[in-house]
């Protein structure tokens, strides 16, 4: 019998330090006075953006057989994934400066500020990550076009 009260006594402990861990994830998470749930899990669930990016190849074919432009500059920027605090920063303001608006319409503008809080400690945390820190290059695809004549 004394064996078990002392699996007992263990199990107790782990679970109190497991859920003490757990609400100090949620104080971290959460502004002064706020509640768990800010977003209504039906409202999350209907959302969805499909995002596709197009390849530098896709996006000279889509460019030229439109006819309305002609390329007159296309280069990939490349630059090292190694993050400074400013470059997730910037990161984050553009995203938020990107998507604010459709996020706005769709869950309120209540919740934005808090959301990309958020997003930038998710930022912050996934920029340290090895699946992160271990890319060699990232790139951007730069393209200059001139629109055509009308015919």
């Amino acid at each position: 019998m004394g064996s078990s009260q002392g699996v007992e006594k263990a199990y107790t402990t782990e679970f109190l330090k497991d859920k003490e861990a757990f609400l100090i994830a949620r104080v971290v998470e959460m502004d002064s006075h706020g509640l768990m749930g800010s977003i209504r899990e039906a409202l999350l669930d209907s959302f969805n953006l499909p995002i596709y990016v197009l390849s530098a190849s896709e996006l000279k074919q889509m460019v030229t057989s439109n006819g309305h432009f002609s390329i007159e500059r296309m280069e990939e920027i490349h630059f090292p994934p190694k993050l400074s605090t400013q470059d997730i920063q910037l990161c984050n303001l553009h995203v938020r400066a990107g998507m604010e608006g459709l996020l706005s319409k769709h869950f309120g503008p209540k919740i934005i500020d808090q959301l990309f809080k958020r997003y930038l400690t998710k930022l912050e945390e996934y920029s340290r990550m090895l699946c992160f820190t271990s890319i060699e290059t990232v790139a951007n695809l730069f393209l200059l076009v001139q629109r055509n004549e009308v015919q």
